[in-house]
């Protein structure tokens, strides 16, 4: 089939996200879970929640942990989008980021590490094995939230 340019535009589709993601906020703490394979559209919408919680605890210092263990991966279009916001972290009173995820995976290794190593650049990084470990070194830190 022969279409013209004009006729290819008119006939595409915006895709929708693909990935889901989990945002939370209790205290100073910002739990964040990433789900599945993460196209553009999924990161534009999770930024732009994640810029709503960020401004609410504004004043704040502020503690993020992000918990990437069912995280499948990502376009390489993604990065700059994430590195990209992380001045707006900063603005906003983000000083510690804790990631939960299996350091040795390939997933991470492949999709993860790069912005762990960025982060570490900006933030004070550390890693949990899991919710409960994270959340225990979050109070440690001085935060407060997500009490059990």
């Amino acid at each position: 089939m022969n279409m013209t340019i004009k006729e290819f535009k008119r006939g595409m589709v915006k895709l929708s996200e693909h990935g889901r993601f989990q945002l939370k906020a209790d205290g100073n703490i910002i739990y964040c879970r990433f789900v599945e394979s993460w196209n553009q559209e999924a990161s534009v919408v999770c930024l732009a929640e994640l810029a709503k919680c960020l401004q609410q605890l504004k004043g704040e210092s502020i503690m993020m942990i992000v918990d990437s263990t069912d995280f499948e991966g990502g376009i390489e279009e993604n990065y700059p989008l994430w590195r990209a916001s992380l001045p707006l972290w900063l603005e906003n009173g983000m000083t510690h980021f804790i990631r939960i995820d299996d350091l040795e995976s390939t997933y991470y290794k492949m999709f993860v590490k790069r912005m762990d190593e960025t982060l570490q650049t900006i933030f004070e990084l550390s890693f949990a094995k899991d919710f409960n470990d994270a959340i225990k070194q979050a109070h440690s830190y001085g935060f407060s939230g997500f009490e059990t």
